[in-house]
């Protein structure tokens, strides 16, 4: 199927997917318990055995019967849809807020990654950074940015039916209900055009995954209902995050931006391991050309607006732009992480170096840092990872110094003040999720001891934690109706506010009873899914934030009735 983007870059579902990802088929797969299936049949047997043993033609024809009737009421569902017994009966939906979660989707949306950078790829092939960077002494060059203005397609399938979890001893059993997903994303960022427009995009990320809903258990843990994503990533990286089922907030006539969804700032800046100190990379201001970037050129995506150095900071804004002019009936908002946000290990001091200022700019005693030139490092807390041997890249506020590129070095860094700080619950302290990885992607290890590895742990790239907040939004879009006279459906489009780089969604509209229907405005409500995502990965000593954001809609058209009467403007257009 051919892409289509409109001339200002807006990608129009269900025409955006130019490979479009696989439907999710289970081919009739039900989950069920073994439980009653093993024992019937084991019952069956034995009763059978027992007829035989007593001889009697009479008993041993009333078992057989109750065993056909028993085996009758249990047959699979393709054999009873296959001998016209009865129809399948639809899948019960997963409970609240999956739901929600049904059929295709797709968009656009907006990646940041810093990847690792070995000494043999340093000489970088010119397609990737046509300018070479060139490092000051004791600048780190261990790193590429790389930005991403992608198209995705997330897929949700139907439901696979009741997941039984035992418990123990004063725990009752629970069930689970779970459907699976797939997500696949495109690089589509454009140098030529500074859009996301590109035809011939590279895809850039594959998962397949199951979402879970857990009800409350009462007793071990003591818990509410959660919900969970599992998450397969080809890199070697497998997820398991979890979070508390959602809630909804609706607009009231007393508040119409009541269930407008509420997106907090999120910052890429990586930090130091053992301190929490945040830097600010030469890479992450657009001006500087000759950064480790890719790409390294931002001109043209400043001119557009989709590649600023706001959103390279805070990719949050692109969720807001998306949604700029829209209005909402209601929104829920759920957030699932892979445990505890990562916590700042405390500093190991020393009284008589404390504060000391050593030559490559760091100070001694408080990072937990190789000091360059001594035998052994500043700290040696167990459970922390030691920064490689290397000249400090961080100025006193955090910031990158001695680059050749724009100097940051005293730059004033406040933390970022959210424009629209959410008041939504976060994922609670649950002991559940975590990731893991692959040899590779962890690095050296140590298994024999929980001591401090020697030489010091230095991943590659440990996807180490995960947390991600999704939006499931219901739109009022405004459709032109034109004049209709035929009780055929028509394939309609809304009229986008200005402003607003969402994807277009597409309407399936029943003319009203009566005809002719003359040319009206109306509303319809639609679905909106947008979604935060950052992983934090662990390498040459610092946490690297992996964020990922975008907008999606359903790629089927949505159907819409419309009224078959006269209805007072107020129905027809919330707005």
């Amino acid at each position: 199927m051919a892409s289509h983007i409109n001339t200002d870059g807006r990608i129009l579902p269900p025409l955006n997917i130019s490979a479009p990802a696989p439907l999710i088929n289970l081919r009739g797969f039900k989950w069920t318990t073994v439980d009653r299936a093993i024992n019937t049949a084991q019952r069956l047997k034995n009763e059978n055995q027992d007829a035989f043993a007593n001889g009697g033609p009479s008993s041993h024809q009333q078992h057989l019967s109750e065993a056909d009737a028993e085996a009758a009421r249990h047959l699979p569902a393709q054999v009873e849809t296959q001998l016209g017994l009865n129809a399948v009966p639809t899948p019960q939906l997963p409970p609240f807020p999956l739901t929600k979660l049904q059929g295709p989707y797709a968009g656009n949306g907006f990646n940041t990654i810093f990847r690792p950078r070995s000494n043999a790829s340093k000489e970088d092939s010119p397609a990737d950074l046509p300018i070479k960077p060139i490092f000051a002494a004791g600048v780190r060059d261990d790193n590429i940015l790389e930005l991403n203005l992608t198209t995705e397609q997330l897929t949700f399938g139907s439901t696979i039916g009741n997941i039984p979890n035992r418990g123990l001893e004063d725990q009752p059993d629970i069930i689970l209900a779970g459907l699976p997903y797939l997500q696949t994303i495109q690089d589509a960022t454009n140098v030529l055009t500074g859009r996301g427009d590109r035809i011939e995009n590279d895809g850039i990320h594959f998962e397949p995954g199951m979402w879970l809903h857990v009800p409350a258990s009462t007793e071990n843990p003591k818990v509410g209902a959660t919900i969970v994503r599992m998450a397969s990533i080809p890199h070697g990286t497998t997820i398991n995050a979890q979070g508390l089922v959602a809630t909804v907030v609706k607009t009231t006539a007393s508040d119409e931006f009541q269930g407008k969804p509420k997106i907090d700032d999120i910052d890429i800046r990586p930090s130091v391991l053992v301190t929490g100190k945040l830097i600010l990379f030469p890479s992450m201001l657009s001006e500087n050309k000759s950064s480790p970037r890719i790409p390294q050129n931002l001109d043209r995506f400043n001119e557009k607006g989709t590649i600023t150095d706001e959103i390279i900071r805070n990719p949050n804004v692109v969720l807001r732009n998306a949604i700029k002019g829209q209005k909402f009936i209601d929104t829920v908002s759920f957030e699932v992480s892979t445990g505890p946000r990562p916590s700042v290990p405390k500093p190991v001091t020393s009284p008589s170096t404390a504060g000391t200022k050593l030559p490559n700019g760091s100070e001694s005693g408080t990072t937990g840092t190789s000091v360059k030139g001594s035998t052994k490092p500043a700290s040696t807390a167990p459970n922390t990872q030691a920064l490689p041997s290397k000249p400090s890249t961080e100025a006193p506020n955090g910031g990158g110094s001695g680059t050749t590129n724009k100097n940051v070095e005293g730059s004033a860094e406040p933390p970022l003040k959210s424009k629209d700080q959410s008041s939504e619950p976060t994922t609670a302290s649950l002991v559940g999720g975590g990731t893991a990885n692959i040899a590779f992607l962890l690095g050296q290890k140590d298994l024999a001891t929980k001591d401090v590895p020697n030489p010091p742990e230095n991943p590659n790239a440990d996807a180490a934690f995960m947390t991600s907040r999704f939006w499931i939004e219901t739109v009022q879009y405004k459709v032109n109706v034109g004049l209709m006279t035929s009780q055929a459906p028509v394939l309609l489009t809304p009229t986008m506010p200005e402003g607003s780089t969402a994807p277009t969604p597409v309407f399936l509209v029943t003319p009203p009873s009566k005809l002719p229907s003359l040319p009206k405005m109306i509303t319809i409500p639609g679905t909106q899914i947008q979604y935060s995502q950052q992983v934090n990965l662990v390498f040459a000593g610092l946490n690297w934030p992996h964020v990922s954001v975008a907008t999606l809609v359903p790629t089927e058209p949505q159907p819409f009735t419309m009224p078959g009467f006269d209805v007072p403007a107020v129905l027809l257009d919330l707005s």
